[in-house]
């Protein structure tokens, strides 16, 4: 996914050195329950092209949730740009997660803050365009809290953004799993297995084991239980379960189609497989 989404936006931190007019690309932040929020952009390419991120903010000891917020429940971003001007398509992407645990379970989320990068593209590359977001996330500590946002940032063609937005965004967009196939150096889902009640995955980890881990969705939306990580075998290859016993959706499991996230602290990576 992230090469897909490096290659759809080539380009875009190429900045001429001092033209065009001065233009924060940035909104205020506004703040909410130990979290603050704010929108930052990069530059409107001729070819409308564009990378803005939705940058959270939290107070120590707090998270927010991933696509997927784990077992434990939780509030996965829900993002609506419907009232933006002169956008014609968006695609989000999540930097690579972690798991939280604590008291009430596992959750899949991200601590001290996060920047979601987003591709976007403009209806009229001539025309200034106007973000406008409404944004309903959540934040948990010992209590869970959802946070309704909105903000808006209007950028106008050709415009420059700050070096330290550019440099955020980059970042983000380098934690975002990329396509195992494209990189040996990522981690590699080596099979994927049903035996009795669970589902076995077997991953390498070239890069080392460190932090790894491994998230499983279901493209049908299916309740995938999160994984139990068991022995590893040595040479960076780790073994996970999905005890399938923990839900009623895998009733009749051959066939679905299942969306893997493999993290580690060297990189992440992406893939699909279906259960045999």
């Amino acid at each position: 996914m992230r090469s897909l989404a490096l290659g759809m936006i080539a380009g875009i931190w190429a900045f001429a050195p001092a033209a065009a007019h001065a233009q924060t690309a940035v909104s205020d932040w506004i703040k909410g329950n130990s979290s603050r929020i704010r929108l930052i952009a990069g530059k409107l390419e001729p070819g409308a092209r564009i990378v803005a991120g939705v940058q959270i903010d939290l107070d120590e000891g707090w998270k927010t949730y991933w696509r997927n917020p784990g077992d434990a429940g939780g509030v996965p971003p829900e993002l609506d740009w419907a009232a933006s001007g002169n956008l014609a398509k968006t695609e989000l992407m999540f930097p690579a997660p972690m798991r939280l645990r604590d008291a009430t379970g596992d959750n899949i989320g991200y601590k001290h803050g996060v920047i979601l990068p987003v591709a976007i593209l403009a209806a009229d590359p001539t025309q200034p365009m106007r973000l406008d977001l409404k944004i309903l996330f959540g934040v948990c500590s010992k209590i869970c809290i959802p946070e309704d946002r909105h903000l808006t940032l209007t950028l106008d063609p050709g415009a420059q953004s700050d070096q330290e937005l550019v440099d955020l965004l980059s970042a983000a967009l380098a934690k975002v799993p990329g396509d195992p196939a494209k990189d040996a150096r990522s981690p590699q889902v080596q099979s994927v297995r049903l035996d009795a009640a669970a589902i076995l995955i077997d991953a390498k980890f070239p890069s080392g084991i460190n932090g790894a881990d491994l998230f499983v969705e279901s493209t049908d939306g299916s309740y995938v239980p999160m994984t139990s990580r068991l022995a590893d075998s040595g040479d960076g290859l780790v073994h996970f379960s999905v005890d399938l016993s923990k839900t009623d959706d895998f009733k009749r499991p051959s066939g679905k189609s299942l969306k893997l996230t493999l993290v580690s602290a060297a990189g992440a990576s992406e893939s699909m497989r279906v259960l045999p």
